[in-house]
């Protein structure tokens, strides 16, 4: 699996398409000479000249104003992920001892048996805040190991020190660019959007803006997205507000998939619209997976409409994104799986 790049907000680092004019191009690669009459006084010549020169920079300022952009290169074939949130939790232990060692050695097995695999995180990497010598002592001994083959997320204890620096310093160009905890990355048919349920996500929000524009350069016919609160639980913590604008506006450009972290147990729910109906033709289908390392936890008594799947086990999400569907399994730390399935994705209109 080849990366080709990434786009992350302000930076708008899509490519450039090149074929510029023939003339531009001649300009400003080449020398070039101009015959000019004897006659021509000096100081006409000089006029002549800062004239040609105001005349070419007004031509390549209009070229560079029209060209058109594109997203990041994709990446052919099949994109195999390994996703997990609420991860890397010491307090109880030390590194070596804990569940997050062991998912993390689970991890480590499936990647090597796929070379091409990455780690994608739902968020809450390290507990309790965030901090550089909770990465350090605590993330980096058990999940450190697959960091060069991680996408990661931001959750909310990520951000218990100020602007999350631990886990903006820690993942460096893993966690995107611009330490705004939001980015895409393209691979053959999908997209796959890592967002941050940490900061703003109304529809005036940059993030929005941000995801809306994005949305309308990309052409992948298949959308991943993933965040750390759940829009959609059966947790005692219940339905999380902040990511429901991205969440209609994702369902309005008929994302296929929604990922999330945030409450330490997994669930899959039917696909369903943002005001929580079920809709299997027009809804996403999303799932919280938080059981990386941190204390496990339970479900309310009643669970929440749309929940299709509830497990309270350590375990990973092994997501194979093909072209135009994709196909899943949780694996709990025995390697059996304990949910599974496939779909296809929406036609884009």
């Amino acid at each position: 699996m080849m990366e080709r790049g990434i786009f992350s907000p302000r930076s708008e680092r899509f490519e450039v398409l090149r074929e510029t004019p023939q003339l531009i191009r001649s300009i400003a690669g080449n020398s070039f000479t101009l015959d000019v009459p004897r006659e021509i006084s000096r100081m006409s010549r000089s006029l002549l000249a800062l004239a040609i020169l105001a005349a070419i920079g007004l031509l390549a300022a209009c070229t560079s104003a029209s060209l058109v952009t594109e997203p990041p290169a994709r990446s052919p074939g099949a994109v195999s992920l390994l996703a997990v949130g609420d991860i890397a939790y010491c307090n109880r232990a030390a590194p070596p001892e804990t569940a997050a060692n062991r998912t993390a050695a689970l991890a480590q097995a499936m990647l090597t048996e796929n070379p091409l695999a990455r780690v994608l995180t739902l968020g809450d990497n390290v507990y309790e805040i965030g901090s550089p010598a909770e990465f350090a002592n605590c993330y980096e001994p058990t999940w450190g190991r697959m960091k060069s083959r991680t996408w990661a997320t931001p959750g909310n204890h990520d951000y218990g020190v100020a602007d999350a620096h631990g886990y903006f310093d820690y993942f460096g160009a893993a966690a995107g660019d611009e330490r705004t905890g939001y980015y895409l990355r393209i691979h053959d048919d999908w997209a796959v959007f890592s967002l941050n349920s940490n900061v703003d996500a109304s529809e005036n929000s940059k993030q929005y803006q941000w995801l809306k524009q994005s949305l309308d350069r990309i052409g992948s016919p298949c959308i991943l997205a993933v965040w750390h609160h759940p829009v959609f639980t059966s947790a005692p913590r219940r339905d999380q507000p902040m990511m429901r604008s991205i969440f209609e506006l994702l369902v309005q450009r008929r994302a296929d998939l929604v990922l999330q972290g945030h409450e330490h147990h997994f669930e899959r729910f039917a696909p369903m619209l943002a005001d929580g109906a079920v809709d299997r033709e027009n809804g996403i289908l999303s799932m919280v997976v938080g059981t990386g390392g941190a204390p496990l936890s339970g479900y309310r008594p009643s669970a929440r409409s749309g929940s299709e799947r509830q497990i309270k086990e350590f375990g990973l999400l092994s997501l194979v994104l093909e072209p135009n569907r994709a196909r899943w399994q949780f694996v709990d730390l025995n390697r059996q799986v304990l949910d599974s399935g496939e779909l296809n994705c929406k036609r884009r209109r």
